[in-house]
């Protein structure tokens, strides 16, 4: 029997939204008027020491929560997400009180806020904002201010101390050097890979964009990459060196090897510097997820040896054949099976056509996409175009953050492929049933482009209204 009346769950989530709000209040620019102006290199710099001031400057008022348990710090093109989820999961099948943050979220904030697994609920996430919120306004009173980003990153160390977490695994938001994340005095620093996103603040070569990544990287630490990009991975040797870090590079110090994969996941080895996890099965679509696989591994693998954590070969598979990421090749879904992915750069799109390729061969495909207006829209629409037969183009609607015109993109998509079917809706919910109802049962219907479509799209079937009432009537 649920503890709590459907009168007082709706209590609860009227607490819960509004306290959400208060947090939205900090977004600052709320039509995303910043993405369409320039800044010139020093502008940028100097705004990003004052950021990164104003977080230490908040962080040593809350009394450095950060520093109240060890961490893991993740950043890279891609992948991030996914590897901070398999790390965390490892460390708590261990029995280490393990939280984890991943950036944005998909459908609900709780996202942001698990510990050992479960999300934080409505009740929990409302008392930490009345609580965070005493803290923040006499801070603020000193004419200091966070923005929603800074803000999310200060609540999230501040609640993992006061949930007297052992270790926390970290997602940076963007980059790494000038990030808000980066204040973690982390033990283990992971740089996934490098590829071209964020360009405008990080600049336009891979040698620039692993410079800020490297930031991440701590002194007398450990470093782990699957970097292997001839202009990238010198720039994160040489930090590692001046940080005099422990490097550990993927096809030198450890690496993988994928022995079998289709529609219902795929096996790989891993050699670490330490051990082989051999045949180790993974129930996920997407042979990309075998390189964030290893590096998930290798870097327990590490704290097994560095920190005396006791992650035996048993809890490993375990978990990585129980493995569910949602947004991550996550099949919604049969007859037609829907696709949500949430592909959000060349890279990421390149990747994800390669599994389209391999796991649905001679399959009918439709695309519904849409893009931000941050992203590097036109080659992320030539990638997948190499794999669709229809286009559905729309517009993801996310607070601060524009999205590009549907009809901008039915522009790329017919110059990349013109024998290729496109329209557009802007209404992401509207342009899944035209698809649904436009499709045959042996389709494929791809929903990739942003993480916020894929997290709106995801409503569909999984509304976020049910998921917070669940969670708020769940058992503590």
């Amino acid at each position: 029997m649920h503890p709590y009346t459907d009168e007082q769950i709706t209590a609860i989530l009227t607490d819960y939204y509004a306290q959400e709000k208060w947090l939205q209040s900090l977004i600052t620019d709320p039509t995303g008027s910043r993405f369409f102006k320039e800044k010139d290199a020093a502008t940028q710099l100097r705004e990003n020491h004052a950021k990164m001031a104003r977080m230490r400057a908040f962080l040593d008022f809350a009394g450095n929560p950060q520093a109240a348990y060890q961490s893991v710090h993740v950043a890279g093109t891609s992948g991030k997400g996914s590897v901070v989820m398999m790390i965390a999961a490892l460390l708590a099948e261990a029995g280490i009180k393990t939280g984890h943050h991943t950036s944005p979220y998909l459908q609900i904030c709780n996202e942001k806020l698990v510990l050992n697994g479960r999300l934080i609920t409505p009740q929990q996430f409302s008392a930490l904002i009345h609580e965070f919120r005493q803290i923040y306004t006499a801070w603020q009173t000193q004419g200091n201010f966070l923005r929603y980003g800074d803000a999310w990153v200060a609540l999230t160390y501040w609640w993992y101390a006061r949930q007297k977490a052992e270790w926390l695994v970290m997602e940076t938001g963007m980059g790494g050097r000038y990030d808000a994340t980066n204040v973690l005095p982390s033990s283990l620093a992971v740089i996934t890979n490098i590829d071209f996103d964020h360009m405008k603040s990080l600049g336009g070569t891979r040698a620039s964009i692993a410079q800020h990544k490297a930031g991440i990287i701590r002194a007398n630490s450990v470093t782990l990459t699957a970097v292997t990009d001839p202009e990238a991975l010198p720039v994160i040797e040489a930090e590692a060196r001046q940080k005099n870090s422990q490097l550990l590079r993927l096809g030198q110090d450890f690496d993988y090897r994928l022995h079998a994969a289709d529609a219902d996941g795929f096996t790989l080895s891993v050699q670490t510097p330490y051990r082989v996890y051999d045949h180790l099965w993974l129930p996920l679509l997407g042979t990309f997820q075998a390189q964030n696989a290893a590096l998930a591994v290798t870097a327990v693998d590490v704290l097994r040896e560095r920190e005396g954590i006791d992650v035996g070969e048993t809890a490993v598979r375990h978990i990585l054949a129980n493995l569910h990421l949602p947004g991550r090749m996550e099949i919604m879904q049969t007859n037609p099976i829907v696709i949500l992915d949430s592909a959000h750069n060349p890279h990421k799109m390149q990747a994800l056509a390669h599994s389209i390729k391999t796991f649905f061969p001679e399959k009918h495909v439709t695309v519904i996409m849409g893009v931000l207006v941050s992203k590097n829209s036109r080659p992320m629409v030539e990638a997948i175009a190499t794999v669709a037969d229809r286009f559905v183009m729309t517009e993801p609607n996310v607070l601060g953050k524009p999205a590009i015109p549907a009809a901008q993109l039915v522009d790329y998509a017919q110059n990349a492929a013109p024998a290729t079917v496109v329209s557009n809706i802007k209404s992401v919910g509207a342009a899944i049933d035209l698809v649904l109802a436009n499709s045959n049962p042996a389709d494929i219907i791809i929903i990739a482009g942003s993480l916020y479509l894929a997290g709106e799209a995801r409503d569909y079937w999984r509304p976020r209204q049910v998921l917070l009432r669940q969670l708020a009537a769940s058992k503590r």
